[in-house]
C-alpha cells in the first residue's frame, strides 16, 4: 500500500503508483472517512442575529420577476428577508404581531410601493412553515404553506427595487430599525422567475416538504447544512455565500429522503440530478462543476475524467478496481510505452476525494502490471498500469488509498528510474 502527501508544482510522472503527471498543484492525503450529511439550520435570537448576503448583482431584482422562498418556525415578530430598506428601492418580508398576526410583503422603488398585508392564522406557533413571496409581471403575491394568501396586488407603478444596500436574512438592514427574527430558518431559495402554483404545492408537499433544488432560474440557494462556521454556502455556481452574525446552528427541517435507484449520484448546483450504476456513466452524463457522490462498494472500472468535477465517497469504503487489466484509454509518453490508468484525470480543477467529515476519498487498486509486448520474438513495446494519472492543472486528489499496484516504475523528465 502506498500513501503520499504531495502538494507541489512539478512536471512529474509516476507509473504503477500513486501519482502521475502534474502540471498544477495536487494533493494526495490519507484514507477515506464516511459519514452522512446533517440537516442543519440557523437559529436567530431576536436581538442582533442576522446573515449578511452582501450586494451581489443577482439579488438586485430591478423591475424584473423574482421569487423568495424559505422554511421557518418562530413564535414572535420578525424580519425574515430585507433587501435594503432605506435604499433607493427594496423588497422585504415582515411578520408583525399586534392583536392578530399579519404578514407584510413589500416592494418599493423609493417613490412607489406595493405590498401584501394579509391576516393569517398564527404562524408564530413554533412549527415549520413554508413562505413564498414573488413578483410576477405587474403583480405581487404571497403563499404560505402551499396556498395563496390574499389576492394578487397590482405593482405596475413600481419600478426597480434595486437598493444599493446589503441584503439580510433575519433582520432589517436599515440602521436603527428593530424587528429581528427570533426562531429558526432553513432552506432559502431566490429565483429570477415567479414560481408556479404547481411548483409551490409540490414544495409544500402536504407539510412534509421537498428540499429545494437549483435550476437555471435559481439565483441563490442556501441549504444551511454546514453545521459549523460563520458562512452559509450558496449551492449555485453564483457563489452568493452569506456571512453569519450571531446566529447559531440548530436542527433543521427534515425532508423526505430521495429514493436512489443506483449507487452513484450526480449532483448539479447542490441538487440531485440522477443515479447511475457505474461511475463512468455519471462522468459521461455530467456537466462542468457537477459533483459525483459514490456509495460504498467495489467498482470494476477504469475512469476517464475529462471535465471539471468533484468526486466524493459516502457509506463506507469505495474501491475502484482496475482488475490488473491493461484496458480503457491509454497514454503513450514514449513511442513504445502504453500507460493504462485506473483513474485518468484530464481536466483542470478536478477534486477527487475529500475529507470534510461527511464525505471521504477512494481506494484505487489493481493497476495492470508491467508487461513486455512482443510480435513474434521481437520486443516491440511495453504496457503498464498506474493507479491515478493527473494530466492537468490545479487538481486536488486527497484522502485516497492506493494499493496493489504491483511493480512500480517511474519517469521524471523522460529519464527512466526505478522506485
Amino acid at each position: 500500500m502506498k500513501r503520499q502527501t504531495i502538494r507541489r508544482k512539478i512536471f512529474h510522472l509516476v507509473l504503477s503508483g500513486v501519482f502521475l503527471f502534474s502540471l498544477g498543484a495536487v494533493a494526495l492525503l490519507p484514507q477515506p472517512v464516511s459519514a452522512s450529511p446533517g440537516e442543519e439550520a440557523l437559529s436567530f435570537d431576536g436581538d442582533d442575529d442576522y446573515v449578511n448576503l452582501g450586494q451581489p448583482s443577482g439579488l438586485d431584482f430591478g423591475s424584473g420577476d423574482f421569487t423568495i422562498e424559505m422554511w421557518f418556525k418562530s413564535n414572535t415578530n420578525c424580519f425574515l428577508y430585507d433587501s435594503g430598506s432605506g435604499g433607493a428601492g427594496y423588497a422585504y418580508i415582515l411578520m408583525a404581531y399586534d392583536t392578530d398576526i399579519w404578514m407584510t410583503l413589500r416592494i418599493d422603488d423609493g417613490t412607489q410601493m406595493a405590498q401584501i398585508t394579509t391576516s393569517l392564522s398564527p404562524y408564530t406557533d413554533g412549527e415549520w412553515h413554508y413562505l413564498v413571496f414573488e413578483r410576477d409581471g405587474n403583480f405581487i403575491r404571497a403563499y404560505v404553506d402551499g396556498s395563496q394568501h390574499g389576492s394578487d396586488v397590482d405593482c405596475s407603478s413600481v419600478g426597480s427595487v434595486t437598493s444599493g444596500r446589503d441584503t439580510w436574512l433575519g433582520a432589517c438592514s436599515y440602521p436603527g430599525y428593530s424587528a429581528n427574527f427570533q426562531g429558526i430558518m432553513d432552506e432559502v431559495r431566490i429565483s429570477s422567475i415567479a414560481r408556479t402554483p404547481a411548483e409551490i404545492t409540490d414544495n409544500w408537499n402536504g407539510g412534509v416538504g421537498e428540499r429545494f433544488v437549483a435550476d437555471e432560474y435559481t439565483i441563490a440557494l442556501w441549504h444551511m447544512d454546514e453545521g459549523s462556521g460563520d458562512t452559509i454556502g450558496d449551492e449555485t455556481i453564483n457563489d452568493n455565500d452569506g456571512t453569519i452574525y450571531g446566529a447559531t446552528w440548530a436542527a433543521g427541517k427534515t425532508f423526505p429522503a430521495v429514493a436512489h435507484e443506483g449507487p452513484v449520484e450526480l449532483w448539479r448546483a447542490g441538487s440531485w440530478e440522477e443515479d447511475y450504476g457505474a461511475i463512468q456513466q455519471a462522468i459521461d452524463a455530467a456537466q462542468v462543476f457537477d459533483t459525483i457522490i459514490v456509495h460504498g462498494g467495489t467498482y470494476n472500472e477504469h475512469l476517464f475524467i475529462d471535465k471539471t468535477l468533484t468526486f466524493k465517497s459516502i457509506d463506507g469504503e469505495v474501491i475502484i478496481d482496475g482488475q490488473s487489466l491493461a484496458s480503457g484509454p491509454s497514454w503513450r509518453p514514449e513511442s513504445d510505452i502504453s500507460i493504462y490508468p485506473v483513474v485518468w484525470i484530464d481536466a483542470c480543477n478536478v477534486v477527487f476525494g475529500v475529507d470534510d467529515g461527511s464525505y471521504g476519498g477512494f481506494t484505487v487498486k489493481n493497476a495492470a502490471p508491467w508487461e513486455e509486448i512482443y510480435e513474434g520474438e521481437e520486443l516491440t513495446g511495453y504496457s503498464v498500469g498506474i493507479a491515478v494519472l493527473i494530466f492537468s492543472y490545479e487538481c486536488v486528489v486527497e484522502n485516497n488509498i492506493i494499493t496493489n499496484t504491483y511493480n512500480s516504475r517511474s519517469w521524471e523528465n523522460s529519464r527512466s528510474i526505478s522506485t
